[in-house]
């Protein structure tokens, strides 16, 4: 399984700071798959319901569930 990390130094996420974040900014790397910029962080709920939705979704995208 190949990992992303958009950091150079393959800095682990658990270590990033705010000036990791800003690098990111700095050389334009733009949201997608791997990244997703947020302004405010959202709740607790509402990240469960998003995980959740994934671990019930098929290759295809249709719910398994």
């Amino acid at each position: 399984m190949t990992t992303f990390n958009p950091f150079e130094n393959e800095k682990e996420i658990q270590k990033l700071e705010f000036s990791d974040l800003e690098i990111l900014r700095e050389r334009g790397v733009s949201e997608g798959v791997y990244i997703e910029y947020k302004s405010v962080f959202p709740n607790n709920t509402k990240i469960a319901h998003s995980i959740a939705s994934f671990a019930t979704c098929t290759v295809d995208g249709t719910s398994s569930g």
